[in-house]
């Protein structure tokens, strides 16, 4: 499967393509929707899933400096750390409550990755992410770690941060041997494998 196939199964999804709309309407700088949203389109496609799985959960990333909130960052990642309200917390807040206002049947997360670093997974040590793109590279798995968006002149666009081999050919990979007992939990709790019978599990590149 090419890049222009996924972007195609994308276009051609009248519910996916509206909410990409509803997340364009934010104006937001670096943003991808992602995660399921693009995993499960392809995996339906390669299975011939007939029945559509339900998009329940709306998984948008963003990338905003943490300098721009009007604190030093020092003091917003220890608000964080100690789960009291901040000003980045506020603005995803109020970004998913707007989304929700223009789609109330969907459920949207909405998360600036420049904070995503502060994990309580304690999995592996992450580097504040420079960028969206960086961020969703860290996601569970390597299918996982995709996302679309428009560009300005409405154009679609894909990323594929470990590239679209496993997401291609129903590849349930985690992206670290930090992350193999997690994805595989992921998999079995959301029913993965007998909903795409097809799925095979695979080692980490990264040991």
């Amino acid at each position: 499967m090419s890049e222009q196939e996924i972007l195609d199964l994308i276009q051609n999804d009248a519910e996916r393509m509206i909410i990409i709309k509803a997340v364009s309407s934010l104006n937001l700088t670096d943003w991808w929707v992602g995660a399921g949203f693009v995993r499960n389109k392809v995996w339906e496609h390669l299975f011939g899933n007939d029945i559509p799985t339900k998009l329940n959960d709306v998984d948008v990333a963003y990338w905003k400096s943490l300098s721009e909130y009007g604190m030093p960052e020092s003091e917003i990642l220890e608000l964080i750390q100690k789960e009291e309200s901040n000003p980045v917390w506020d603005e995803e807040n109020k970004l998913s409550e707007k989304l929700r206002r223009i789609l109330p049947e969907y459920e949207f997360e909405v998360k600036n990755q420049a904070r995503m670093h502060i994990s309580k997974l304690g999995d592996f040590e992450r580097q504040p992410y420079n960028s969206a793109a960086e961020a969703i590279g860290d996601w569970v798995e390597t299918a996982t770690s995709v996302g679309v968006r428009t560009t300005e002149e409405g154009s679609l666009l894909l990323l594929a941060v470990h590239g679209i081999e496993d997401l291609g050919n129903g590849i349930v990979r985690p992206i670290r041997i930090e992350r193999r007992a997690r994805a595989l939990e992921r998999a079995e709790s959301k029913g993965w494998f007998s909903k795409w019978p097809g799925l095979r599990f695979e080692e980490p590149w990264l040991i």
